[in-house]
């Protein structure tokens, strides 16, 4: 949105950039055939060292869910991402960026083909396991 003084606001949903930037790096960038799957971020390079700062950045927090009390004695389930290390800047540079492609009208082709209905489909507890299961996460060694 643009106000009268000529300055863009832009809200938005954290969350759900922070699991885009997420799912973009955990996609198998290679389909098999050598050529960078559409719709995954990769990191540039075969020296992991490199980006070990970056890396930990980017996974300076974790996808939660957790039960909590309500004042009137029920509960209600909390999702949000935890953060871990209190240096997260880079998470947060890298989904801002995909909000501003985004705002810009910048897409990605057959991204949605490329995701697959898996992750669409999987419930939101599930979204750190995914990192968890692929050996290596996405930079190799970072665990």
């Amino acid at each position: 949105m643009r106000r009268d003084n000529g300055v863009w606001v832009i809200a938005m949903h954290s969350d759900y950039w922070k699991d885009f930037v997420h799912n973009r790096l955990l996609m198998d960038s290679n389909g098999g055939d050598g050529v960078q799957a559409s719709g995954s971020i990769t990191i540039y390079g075969d020296q992991p060292i490199i980006h070990r700062e970056f890396a930990r950045q980017i996974c300076a927090e974790i996808f939660t869910k957790e039960w909590k009390d309500t004042p009137a004695g029920g509960k209600v389930l909390k999702e949000y991402w935890k953060k871990i290390h209190k240096d997260n800047h880079y998470f947060d540079c890298m989904y801002g960026v995909a909000v501003a492609a985004s705002v810009c009208g910048i897409r990605m082709a057959n991204v949605r083909a490329k995701i697959s209905t898996t992750v669409a489909k999987r419930t939101s507890g599930q979204k750190q396991d995914l990192f968890l299961e692929r050996e290596g996460g996405w930079v190799r060694g970072m665990r």
